[in-house]
């Protein structure tokens, strides 16, 4: 019998965004005896704490700061201690990273791009620095993996290589989160009651996840028994609190606590996503395809969002939910009075979108198609070499 390719995933660690949901999902389920994972990460945190529930080998290879390149030494030699076969890259600063690292170590590597790394900041002017030196570096990319087509569309206009870009769209376990969401009713922890409607967005959360105009449009709906719950945090971004900056604008808008409540960081999500009555995500731009909708829609809950890129994949409008446009907080308002003034449409919502989870975002197809991937990217490195396949064009 062949032993399961030894594969590492570089990611950074610290935060537990998107990102490390996805990888924590691909590693809860890949078939062990094909795909062995192990992951690195640049910084500690409770990523580490929950691959290691599953069983999952973390190391931590802390880089000391931003221009800490004695990481790629210290990758390549973990490299080739733990005989890895293949190196996954989830992030711009990884991909440089983990690209070089590979490169010295002998082995393949593949990309994940969760956002587009473009656009992938919090103004759609600015450069991104991350997005200039993963394009020159991508030739040592065997493969880019995008989350949705509309990521794959803005990667190839860029410049990137087409054949060597392909998406696989991310996927939920919807029996183990329908199990955490039996965890204890948060609610009444925040005075929310059966006589309230409760919509909340989840989000790491920044200027393009657009909350702003979330508050903004709370504030035009005088029905005050629709509550919006801010989950997530967002303390400490671009050098300053945003997260205060939002509360601060809910405040100067009367709604800050009493319809506008804001948890922080929760590590029950799906208790709170399971007693909401609607999830909304109203970002701006960047999206890939976004797990906090997948996880609406497991818990069959009826979604507004932007037609922004990859929420506009996910959200079928008018069957599974709403798309409004970006930056708009009176047609945000009108489509959440829509859905909460049509309890059985939004039934209907809530099923159709748990039969699209199940037919298409599911975690055992995301795991299936990286082994494929894996697969076939290993069958090609011995037979042409280290150089040929990372330097393929």
């Amino acid at each position: 019998m062949s032993q399961p390719h030894q594969v590492l995933h570089l990611i950074h660690g610290k935060v537990f965004s998107g990102a490390e949901r996805v990888l924590m999902m691909l590693c809860g389920h890949f078939n062990r005896s094909l795909v062995a994972p192990r992951v690195v990460c640049l910084d500690d945190g409770l990523l580490r704490r929950k691959l290691e529930a599953i069983d999952v080998p973390v190391t931590v290879i802390r880089m000391r700061h931003r221009a800490d390149m004695s990481v790629i030494r210290r990758l390549r030699d973990h490299c080739r201690e733990q005989q890895v076969d293949l190196m996954h890259t989830h992030s711009g600063r990884t991909n440089l990273l983990g690209r070089m690292a590979a490169r010295l170590a002998g082995i393949p590597v593949v990309t994940t791009v969760h956002a587009p790394i473009a656009r992938d900041s919090n103004s759609l002017q600015k450069k991104s620095l991350n997005a200039v030196i993963d394009r020159a570096t991508s030739p040592l990319a065997a493969r880019h993996i995008t989350v949705s087509d509309d990521v794959r569309t803005t990667m190839v206009a860029e410049g990137y290589a087409a054949h060597k870009v392909l998406t696989i769209h991310n996927g939920i376990d919807a029996t183990a989160l329908e199990a955490q969401a039996q965890a204890p009713d948060p609610m009444p922890e925040f005075g929310l009651g059966p006589e309230d409607f409760i919509a909340g967005t989840v989000a790491q959360f920044r200027p393009r996840k657009g909350a702003e105009y979330l508050i903004r449009a709370l504030a035009l709906i005088p029905d005050e028994r629709i509550k919006v719950l801010f989950i997530g945090s967002g303390e400490w971004v671009e050098g300053h609190d945003y997260l205060q900056s939002l509360k601060s604008l809910a405040e100067e808008l009367g709604i800050l606590g009493s319809r506008a409540i804001f948890t922080g960081f929760r590590d029950d999500v799906a208790a709170f996503m399971a007693r909401l009555d609607l999830f909304i995500l109203p970002s701006l731009f960047g999206e890939g395809t976004p797990m906090s909708i997948l996880e609406a829609m497991a818990l069959r809950k009826p979604v507004i969002a932007t037609a922004s890129e990859g929420n506009r994949e996910v959200v079928v409008d008018g069957e599974t939910g709403l798309l409004v446009p970006p930056a708009d907080p009176h047609a945000l308002a009108a489509a959440i009075q829509r859905l909460a003034a049509a309890p059985d449409l939004m039934a209907k919502m809530a099923a159709a979108g748990r039969r699209r989870l199940e037919a298409q975002y599911t975690a055992e197809q995301m795991a299936q198609r990286y082994t494929e991937l894996y697969r076939e990217v290993l069958a090609r490195f011995p037979a042409t070499g280290a150089d040929d396949v990372l330097s393929s064009k």
